[in-house]
């Protein structure tokens, strides 16, 4: 019989037992755990204290021997200075020593430099020393044959300080001739500047401030390259076994560690420049550090100590939090089960101020969330779709009559390219501020609700719910169509509103919601941000619009379409200059269908994007296959680009891509656009404009004059061609005002330096006006209508591609 079964015969063990053994399992592996990291840490930290200990006296040490030449370095350069001083004195003395004015000198440079001047026999005759006067400076034969080389080379020489002594003096000689003689003249830096320097740069004052700043230092010593400590009265002796650590440490120029009692020693060496050393002989290179390990020894039995109380404590706490624990736990475990049976009201009670109290408070936390995420949208925090069907049902009771109700359903248009020009977070934040503008509608008969995706709902009630339903819209569209603030800068967005009633158009709310929707596309689709009450004969377009863009998806498939050409003509020559590409449809049953029947029932779906690029692929295609020919006077192609197409992000790539396939000239390719397209979005609009003309393509701007028609705009678009609107261009023959219109568009066009194209010429008396106004080009039935492709190069291979101008 195991010891589990003689301890507990039922075989459950209770939770506080479980919990105790697991506490234990947990944190006594990681007490085990935080004590060798903290024994391993604290061997660390003794180590990189030693390997900093160690780059301090290397680097002092390396600063020492570098301040010696730097020292130097400064010193000759007073020197020189001193010099050019002294030699000017004697110019102005005109060469007699005895009649130079030496104060000036000796007041610049008389603290640090002693001043002699020297006959060419090497005996001093001046100097700013007494004692030194009458010195003969070839005492000794190095002496002598050094100044023998200063009157032969005739030039500075420097002697470096003496390498013997701290008392050594750094000297300058200089030569120069007279016309009564040669003279040599010497400046030295004095012997107590240098003692002052030297002081300063003392390697044995170094180490003792290095055993003085840490605690595991007892003792740091600078040697020699025989191991005589350096810079002590009365040193001791090296014996063999030190003597041959130093001479081995720089040989191998490495660190050799010695172990001593409770420590060790560590003999590094120092590198400094052999040649150029300007320190004592035999200074630093091999420094001997003793270590000691008490503080490390401290540090460990400290640890352990704390492992050990630490182990004993967590013991007590496991039972005692096991016990505490067991009974709120379980609480909360039946309010857990409770909420996963879908039970919305399960509620903790926190009764402890522990991290029990604090999960029973997360669950009550979780819980609220659950509920308002299922009954609110976390964007706008407006009640969703739950919340109107439990509203519907409470407002409209089974009466007789039925209460009158509406269901107004508003929703924001083209926000799928919002998303895509400003991103997700910043189209969510606009719709939070719709939100908040939309709850400004609410009162006791009205009651706002988030749609899907961009649609707002509000549900009317009351005797007047159907005559309050177009006053709430209108009012409603028109603060949701003012500018919002998204960091500053101002987003525009349009919205449209559809209006279903009860009982009328439907009694269940998901009926009201479709028939609200399909009204909203129609207003959309057809309107343009405006209110639509739902007529059943709206579903019918409806469907005969989804209708349609099935069968243009299958055409586009079957290649059912194709392009015709209209000529656009020079007014006074007759020359065929362009041509527009316009897109037909040979349907199977109905024959061919121009684009006004089936263009309109596309442009709000991604179908649009799919046609734009197929037409300029053949519209390309057909361009280069018509110029082949026409190297003189090329022709080039218009192709119309609708604003889907325009402001998609594949719209440049694919416009790239049909140029280089057929090998079209960007300059033979004219992208005409409406004034709506390029307007509704400037800055964007202006931007993608200066990248299609930095690739070298035309721009026009098609039917102009039938939308904004706003100077400002005209100035700022990059654009190359207008298109006056066939509109005016029908009632030039009767009716002033258009004569007017065309005339000021005309001088407006010539005035920003643009092309101007007239459409929908279709007399001789509207051609004989345009070109009274000096239009240069125009396109109409009165020259030709749209012809296929083949006719059309026909007609360009007729000599001399003209048509009759009249």
């Amino acid at each position: 019989m195991s010891l589990r079964s003689r301890l507990f015969p039922s075989g459950y063990i209770p939770f506080k037992y479980r919990l105790t053994a697991s506490v234990l399992a947990v944190f006594i592996p990681v007490f085990l755990i935080v004590g060798g990291f903290s024994l391993s840490r604290a061997h660390r930290d003794y180590r990189d204290t030693q390997l900093q200990v160690e780059q301090d006296i290397v680097h002092s040490l390396q600063i020492i021997d570098e301040a010696y030449r730097i020292l130097e370095a400064t010193l000759e350069q007073q020197l020189g200075q001193a010099m050019e001083r002294f030699l000017e004195a004697y110019e102005q003395a005109e060469g007699n020593p005895s009649d130079m004015d030496l104060s000036a000198l000796q007041e610049e440079f008389g603290n640090e430099l002693d001043l002699y001047i020297v006959d060419t026999d090497g005996v001093v005759t001046y100097s700013t020393v007494e004692h030194d006067l009458g010195l003969d400076l070839t005492g000794t034969p190095e002496a002598a044959a050094f100044f023998e080389t200063l009157l032969e080379q005739k030039t500075f020489a420097p002697q470096r300080m003496s390498r013997e002594t701290k008392t050594g003096k750094l000297r300058k000689f200089a030569y120069h001739s007279a016309p009564d003689g040669r003279w040599v003249l010497e400046l030295a830096v004095k012997t107590e500047v240098i003692a002052a320097y030297l002081e300063r740069l003392d390697p044995v004052a170094v180490a003792d401030r290095l055993v003085a700043t840490n605690a595991i230092l007892d003792q740091v010593r600078v040697l020699d390259m025989d191991g005589w400590e350096v810079s002590v009265s009365d040193p001791v002796a090296p014996d063999e076994e030190l003597t041959a650590v130093v001479h081995e440490v720089i040989e191998h120029r490495d660190t050799r560690e010695l172990e001593h009692d409770g420590g060790a020693r560590r003999y590094l060496y120092v590198e400094l420049d052999d040649d150029e050393s300007y320190q004592p002989a035999g200074v630093a290179r091999v420094v001997e550090l003793t270590y000691n390990r008490t503080q490390l020894t401290a540090e460990l039995h400290s640890t352990l100590t704390v492992i050990l109380l630490g182990a004993l404590v967590t013991v007590l706490l496991a039972i005692h939090l096991a016990n505490r624990t067991s009974e709120p736990i379980l609480e909360l475990e039946q309010e857990f089960t409770r909420a996963a049976e879908g039970d919305l009201t399960a509620y903790a009670q926190p009764r402890r101020r522990d991290e029990l109290g604090s999960a029973a408070r997360s669950f009550n936390r979780m819980m609220e969330q659950i509920r308002l995420l299922t009954y609110y949208d976390p964007v706008t925090g407006l009640p969703n779709h739950r919340v109107l069907l439990r509203d519907f049902e409470r407002l409209a009771p089974s009466t007789q009559p039925p209460a009158p109700k509406a269901v107004l359903l508003v929703a924001a248009n083209r926000f799928r390219q919002l998303n895509e020009r400003i991103g997700y977070r910043d189209s969510n934040r606009v719709l939070h501020q719709a939100a908040r503008r939309v709850e400004m509608h609410h009162h006791d008969t009205c009651f706002e609700y988030r749609g899907q995706s961009d649609e707002f709902i509000l549900l009317l009630s009351g005797s007047t719910a159907h005559d309050d339903g177009p006053v709430v819209a209108d009012a409603l569209l028109r603060d949701l169509d003012a500018p919002y603030d998204v960091d500053g800068h101002q987003v525009s967005v349009s919205f449209s509103a559809g209006l279903a009633l009860y009982p009328t158009h439907g009694v269940a709310i998901d009926e009201l919601l479709k028939n609200a929707g399909f009204a909203r596309n129609f207003a959309r689709e057809r309107q343009g941000a405006r209110l639509q009450v739902f007529d059943p004969e709206l579903l019918q377009d409806v469907l005969k619009t989804r209708r349609i863009i099935n069968e243009v998806d299958d055409a586009l498939r079957n290649r059912e379409l194709f392009l015709e050409y209209q000529p656009l003509v020079n007014l006074e020559t007759g020359e065929v200059v362009a041509a527009e590409a316009l897109i037909r449809w040979r349907h199977p049953t109905d024959g061919i269908i121009t684009p006004d029947n089936f263009i309109a029932a596309t442009e709000n779906n991604e179908l649009i994007i799919r046609i734009g690029e197929w037409a300029l692929q053949q519209a390309c295609r057909d361009c280069a296959a018509w110029n082949e020919g026409l190297t003189d006077r090329p022709v080039k192609v218009c192709v119309n680009i609708s604003a889907r197409q325009f402001e998609s992000p594949q719209f440049l790539p694919a416009l790239r891509d049909a140029l280089a396939e057929h090998g079209l000239a960007p300059q033979l390719l004219e992208l005409e656009l409406t004034e709506s397209t390029v307007i509704e979005n400037m800055q964007e609009s202006v931007e993608r404009l200066q990248a299609l003309r930095a690739m070298g393509l035309r721009i026009s701007i098609d039917d102009f004059g039938t939308g904004y028609s706003s100077l400002s705009y005209m100035v700022r678009l990059p654009i190359d061609t207008l298109k006056i609107d066939r509109s005016f261009i029908s009632l030039l023959e009767h009716n002033k005002h258009a004569e007017t219109v065309v005339s000021t568009i005309i001088a407006m066009g010539r005035s920003l330096n643009l092309a101007l194209v007239a459409e929908g010429i279709e007399t001789s008396k509207q051609l004989a006006a345009l070109r009274n106004e000096a239009c240069t080009t125009g396109q109409g039935f009165y020259f030709s209508r749209p012809i296929a492709r083949e006719r059309f190069m026909r007609t360009l291979r007729d000599d001399p591609y003209r048509v009759l101008v009249g």
